[in-house]
C-alpha cells in the first residue's frame, strides 16, 4: 500500500495495526512516498508506530479542546435550541475520546 502521508492513511494506532495485519496476511507492505518509513523492516514498524502514537496523542488533545470551545460557547448561547445542540456535540467529543463520530449528525 501506498499512501502521500501517513497521517491521510490513519491517526488511530489501533486502526494502522490492523491495517498493517491485513496488508501481512496478504503479503504487502506499507510505504509512504513523501516520509521514508517502510513497514518491511522493524525500524520502520517502530518509527510508523512512535509516530502514529504521537498523531493519536494530538488527536485526542484537540478533541478535549473543541469540546471546551463547544462548552463555553453553548454557555454564552441565549438561544436554548442552538444550546441543547452544541452540548450534544460537545458530549460526542468527550465521548469518543479519539475522535468525532460525524455520522452522529445524520
Amino acid at each position: 500500500m501506498v499512501v502521500y502521508k501517513i497521517d491521510r492513511l490513519t491517526r488511530s494506532l489501533t486502526d494502522f495495526a490492523k491495517i498493517v495485519e491485513i496488508l501481512d496476511s496478504k503479503g504487502a507492505s506499507f510505504v509512504s512516498v513523501t516520509q521514508q518509513f517502510n513497514t518491511t523492516t522493524s525500524m520502520g514498524r517502530l518509527t510508523l508506530n512512535i509516530l502514529l502514537s504521537f498523531a493519536q496523542f494530538e488527536r485526542e488533545v484537540n478533541c478535549r479542546e473543541m469540546a471546551g470551545k463547544l462548552r463555553e460557547l453553548a454557555r454564552a448561547t441565549r438561544l436554548a435550541g442552538m444550546r441543547r445542540e452544541l452540548l450534544a456535540v460537545a458530549e460526542r467529543y468527550d465521548r469518543r475520546g479519539d475522535h468525532f463520530d460525524r455520522r452522529a449528525d445524520r
